[in-house]
């Protein structure tokens, strides 16, 4: 990997070198699905028999295509590359930058005429300042939700406890009175249960017995991205839902329960962030924060019809909180509109918004056109019909290198990041599907990690150098290739087996892997819904710490929204 020069402006910035690889290594294949469905009993007696059969994990290894990493190595195609277990890419910062911390500053309320869906931010500031309503009646009203749905209680794990929750808000109220409000003085807001609030526990989705006996109690510190917020006043409704280990794209959760897909309740919110997508599509919250190892933020952004931002993989700290996933996990904002976007942007990564933001006019949109066309006719009708709409300038991008092993590559590097690193190849405890995961994982060994790390850095190399050629382009696909995915009756209760459905986990992660796998920044904004009411996301991938431009991109879309058919196309 290169190291930081005057020229690019960058540490660690990988060089530009399209791949010298096959014709075959070309060409665009879905991954073959052919894992059976399974759920209840026969689910937990397999994971039982997988968990204790070493020559069975490996069987269910190779079946699972993994040892296609290893054989890239093997036909002569990495030679060129080094090893790459870290995508941290980031801008070096100017002298003096970032130091004396960053204010966050109130935002103001919504343009009404735009009749927006949700309530900003900005909004309850607004009512608040105005005297419309207050931070303890606001507290008061979500309590009641919370009680009298049994569904929206799921979207959490650790809620803030009531009476903790009515004092912090008759605070907040009584600063208000005084006039000495904080920037986000009552703004609604829930952090992912994986990321660090002090006083509360931890479980990362893991029943609460065992996420104790391998985590411990409630955590001392505060994950620093999280800090701005708690410190400017935000009502903290507490720890949301994720799936256990964030090992999946669902959120199905039987140690917890799973909360449902507020636009469709018979549809998963997805995952593994899907108690903060649910929390701001329901109108809970303005913004939530997530975790991103592969979709993570996005994919639950797209299912429940909002903003989810995926930053530059280092770009915001998340000390003292341990990743899951170092190799391709980072923290960002959900939110229910673009411009709590950049405000929970810029207040994780403590960095002021640019002076002179770019403009979003001026991006080139990369597709891929085989990759970009293989999803359902509603997805990549509504996805087409927004790029239509945004009239930026198309590139029509080559064939990725690798594509379809790059992908397996990030599923063998999180898996192992996961069940090796993090578990240390104990899925004692863990719900069956997990169970299978986390003992196949056993199977990886180190050379199919470094090869993966080659793969990775070939990627990132090939992507230099497109961005060297069209340094204004961002790749645009749909997030997920499909609008949702069906709850399996009977899984989404507390106390059940769960649900293994690895075909529709692999197809929801069609786009979003890249990403994490780059260390690449990238954005999911709604377009529109299906046709039973699901919402349906695009998504834009900018060159590492491109931000401000993803971010501008989501703004002028939100503005464009309201011209556009934000319904099912004929």
């Amino acid at each position: 990997m290169s190291t930081t020069t005057a020229a690019n402006g960058f540490t660690n910035y990988p060089p530009a070198q399209l791949a010298s690889v096959p014709e075959s290594a070309k060409t665009y294949t879905t991954p073959p699905q052919k894992n059976p469905t399974l759920k209840g009993l026969p689910l937990t007696l397999l994971s039982h028999v997988i968990s204790a059969i070493g020559p069975l994990q490996t069987v269910l290894w190779k079946n699972a295509g993994f040892g296609v990493v290893a054989e890239v190595e093997r036909s002569g195609g990495l030679e060129r590359y080094e090893v790459n277990h870290d995508p941290t890419v980031l801008p070096v910062k100017a002298e003096g930058e970032g130091e004396g911390g960053y204010r966050i500053v109130a935002p103001e309320r919504q343009d009404p005429s735009t009749k927006p869906v949700f309530y900003s931010a900005g909004d309850f500031i607004a009512a608040y300042k105005e005297g419309t309503t207050t931070p303890l009646v606001v507290a008061e009203r979500i309590l009641q939700l919370l009680e009298n749905d049994a569904a929206l209680r799921r979207i959490f794990i650790t809620p803030t406890p009531r009476e903790e929750l009515l004092a912090n808000a008759r605070e907040s109220t009584e600063r208000y009175a005084a006039g000495t409000p904080r920037a986000l003085e009552g703004v609604p807001f829930v952090v992912k249960d994986e990321v660090d609030v002090a006083g509360f526990p931890k479980t990362m989705g893991m029943a609460a017995d065992v996420a104790a006996q391998r985590i411990g109690g409630p955590a001392e510190e505060t994950t620093s991205s999280v800090k701005p917020f708690l410190e400017a006043g935000v009502l903290f409704l507490g720890k949301s839902s994720m799936h256990e280990l964030g090992l999946d794209t669902t959120n199905n959760n039987p140690n917890w329960g799973t909360p449902p897909n507020p636009y469709n309740a018979g549809y998963y919110p997805g995952g593994s962030s899907g108690g903060s997508g649910a929390a701001v599509g329901a109108g809970l919250v303005p913004i939530a924060v997530g975790a991103d190892g592969g979709g993570s933020i996005r994919v639950p952004a797209s299912y429940c019809g909002v903003y989810g931002l995926k930053p530059t993989h280092g770009r915001i700290d998340i000390s003292p909180t341990l990743s899951l996933a170092p190799s391709v996990g980072v923290v960002g904002p959900i939110t229910a509109t673009a411009k709590d976007l950049r405000l929970a942007y810029h207040a994780m990564s403590r960095t002021p918004p640019s002076p002179s933001p770019p403009s979003s006019e001026k991006l080139k949109f990369g597709i891929y056109k085989p990759w970009f066309d293989d999803c359902t006719p509603v997805v990549h009708n509504l996805v087409t019909a927004a790029i239509e709409t945004l009239q930026n300038p198309i590139i029509q991008v080559p064939a990725f290198p690798y594509l379809s092993e790059s992908r397996t590559a990030h599923a063998v590097t999180i898996l192992n990041d996961i069940g090796n690193v993090f578990c240390r190849g104990d899925a004692s405890g863990l719900t069956p599907a997990n169970r299978v995961l986390i003992s196949v994982s056993r199977k990886t060994t180190p050379a199919d990690i470094a090869a993966a790390g080659k793969l990775r850095q070939l990627l990132m190399s090939h992507l230099s150098a497109l961005w060297e050629e069209h340094p204004d382009m961002v790749i645009v696909t749909p997030t997920t290739p499909h609008s949702g995915v069906r709850i399996v009756p009977g899984t989404e209760v507390r106390g059940g087996a769960g649900v293994s459905d690895a075909n529709s986990s692999l197809r929801s992660m069609q786009y979003v892997w890249m990403a994490n796998w780059t260390g690449c920044p990238a954005v999911s904004v709604p377009v529109g819904y299906d046709e039973e009411g699901v919402p349906v996301g695009l998504m834009a991938m900018g060159r590492w710490g491109a931000e401000e431009a993803l971010v501008a991109l989501a703004e002028r879309w939100e503005r464009f929204r309201i011209v556009t058919v934000n319904a099912v196309p004929v």
